[in-house]
């Protein structure tokens, strides 16, 4: 009997790979692009809700601890002398605060920069840039400067201008203290200039007339130093100052108002 020969093997075409999407390359990588940016929005989105909580709840004990990674790098470069002096008058201020402000430890500090502003960081740390000492240069004028920026403390202004990456340092600090991986995370977000909004500039200056007025028994400092500002301004020597600032102007008057209300109270 013939033995039934067989059909030659013949392979089938491949016309699919599982390896291999059938989707275009550049609409994968478009979808791909589009997931990473929506994650990126949510995760910030959340840290700023996260850090608007966080600011008012932040305890004076993990705050102080904050301070303390600022101390060193500050103090190094500070003006000896003109810092003893703005320390002296910061002195002065303290006890006029309200008792729950007193809980933190004030220091303050010049530093060499020509730019007229100050910054209050974390643990009752303020520094003043020299070019701001040298514009007001009166012991009452920068008495009201130490005390418009205590006006940020008490409202914890300062920590809700770090914004999101308050989240970090606080984190950071919870975690390992004042140590070398704490000062590295708060170096990165916490030497940035503060920026307040006019609302909260406003504050600041009202709570600084009080605390003059309770402290020192005068206020004479808060319309001294807004008169030499308006003057400068007017110079066109305070551009800087005034892009995170009301006009000195408008400052001058809502500080007039509030001290005849004062008077008459």
């Amino acid at each position: 009997m013939a033995q039934k020969m067989r059909a030659p093997y013949v392979p089938k075409p491949i016309t699919e790979n599982v390896n291999v999407t059938r989707e275009s390359p550049l609409k994968r990588f478009f979808i791909l692009s589009a997931e990473i940016v929506f994650a990126v929005v949510v995760a910030y989105v959340f840290l700023g809700l996260v850090a608007g909580l966080l600011a008012p709840r932040v305890p004076v004990s993990l705050e102080k601890k904050m301070g303390e990674v600022f101390d060193g790098g500050w103090e190094e470069g500070s003006l000896p002398t003109e810092s003893a002096r703005l320390q002296s008058l910061l002195n002065k201020l303290v006890p006029g605060l309200p008792a729950e402000d007193r809980r933190l430890s004030y220091r303050a500090w010049v530093v060499e920069n020509e730019q007229v502003n100050a910054l209050a960081l974390p643990g009752g740390r303020i520094v003043v840039f020299s070019g701001l000492v040298n514009e007001v240069a009166r012991d009452a004028e920068l008495s009201f400067v130490l005390a418009h920026e205590l006006g940020h403390f008490h409202a914890r202004d300062h920590l809700r201008a770090l914004g999101r990456g308050l989240v970090a340092m606080v984190f950071a600090v919870a975690v390992s203290g004042s140590d070398g991986s704490a000062r590295f995370v708060m170096q990165g977000v916490g030497n940035a200039e503060n920026r307040f909004s006019q609302a909260q500039e406003r504050a600041a200056d009202l709570f600084s007339v009080r605390l003059l007025r309770r402290s020192l028994g005068t206020t004479d400092g808060a319309t001294e130093a807004m008169r030499r500002l308006a003057e400068d301004e007017r110079a066109g020597k305070l551009a800087y100052y005034f892009a995170t600032h009301p006009h000195p102007e408008t400052r001058l008057k809502y500080i007039r108002e509030e001290i005849d209300r004062l008077k008459s109270s």
